[in-house]
């Protein structure tokens, strides 16, 4: 009662009661996979939701197949992208690779400040589209499984997200000397190419590492002007993987490594807390924004995962899953009876 009489007071307004109460929305693009069963057809780990709702912001799934006209409908009402990890390379899937763009497109068109943060095949999807089709962005480099401290380079002390002003001291020293960024990638981008391709668009490298080769890789990025962040590692692991991206070992959880990745939660939703974007009503709002995930189902050693229909989207709860894998059972039954 209190809360409609609050929103009827306020009109829903300003900015939907700044998202309803303070909640940014993030929204989250899904990452397609052929193996799923019908009708389910894209995921995202729940890590990356509880990552962002640590911070008091919500996600809303943007799938990976959603037509252009839903796409522009749904942009001006999020207050934030994120782009996840992801198996392949960005351009694997064409229907992805093009929301991926014209994303990346309506954030540069965009007149108030939204944040586009990308994330381990996220960060190659930048260097890709940023790249502007140049050949070779990226390389392989032998990274999977592998916890590094990140190196500073000249360029981090001045920019947005290592910023003295901005990132705590003893934040910054955990990432620079301890071996706590989650590494899960086959591919990046070397220095040389950065520096020839990416740094002419306005990128800034801020930091780099070395692979188990001793390839070094540009690790963490932002652009000079544009709301644009990327890192390589997974900064949603430390906390909300249970195992790590592949079932191994378990993702640092030492007091400092968990208090590093929660600034980097803290940085994004701060930066979309920046712009007044909002959804149209309450109704829209709840229609599409996720609501507190549960550890609900198991997938490649990840505590839980998001998983959405074509054309529509759902979340996973245990009750969901047991009813699906029931229904499956049934389907399975009945088709073995088919074939008799």
């Amino acid at each position: 009662m209190f809360r409609a009489a609050v929103l009827s007071a306020l009109a829903v307004s300003p900015a939907l009661s700044q998202q309803l109460f303070d909640q940014p929305v993030i929204g989250v693009l899904t990452f397609p996979d052929s193996s799923m069963l019908p009708p389910y057809t894209s995921f995202f780990d729940s890590s990356y939701v509880k990552w962002i709702e640590q911070s008091g912001a919500r996600v809303a799934p943007i799938r990976f197949d959603m037509s252009s006209e839903d796409l522009a409908a749904l942009f001006p009402q999020l207050n934030g992208i994120l782009f996840t990890g992801g198996a392949g390379m960005p351009e694997d899937n064409d229907a992805y690779f093009s929301t991926a763009s014209r994303l990346w497109e309506l954030v540069q068109e965009d007149s108030e400040t939204v944040p586009l943060w990308g994330t381990c095949l996220g960060f190659e999807m930048f260097a890709t589209l940023w790249g502007k089709g140049e050949d070779n962005v990226l390389s392989d480099f032998d990274a999977e499984n592998l916890a590094l401290p990140l190196g500073f380079t000249a360029d981090s002390k001045s920019s947005k997200l290592f910023s003295p002003s901005t990132v705590p001291e003893d934040v910054y020293e955990t990432l620079g000397t301890q071996n706590v960024t989650t590494n899960w990638h086959t591919y990046g981008v070397s220095v040389d190419t950065f520096e020839k391709v990416l740094a002419p668009q306005g990128l800034v490298a801020l930091t780099t590492n070395e692979d188990r080769e001793g390839k070094v890789f540009v690790s963490s990025m932002e652009h000079e002007s544009a709301p644009f962040y990327a890192v390589q590692w997974h900064p949603e692991s430390n906390q909300f993987d249970t195992t790590d991206k592949h079932g191994d070992a378990t993702p640092d959880r030492s007091v400092e490594g968990v208090a590093a990745m929660q600034y980097m939660s803290h940085f994004l939703v701060g930066e979309a807390r920046k712009n007044a974007k909002t959804f149209e009503s309450e109704d829209a709002f709840k229609a599409i924004v996720l609501g507190q995930l549960q550890d609900d189902v198991a997938t490649d050693g990840c505590s839980t995962m998001v998983v959405t229909l074509s054309g529509d989207r759902a979340q996973v709860d245990e009750k969901t899953a047991a009813a699906f894998i029931q229904a499956v059972g049934v389907y399975l039954e009945e088709l073995a009876m088919m074939m008799v």
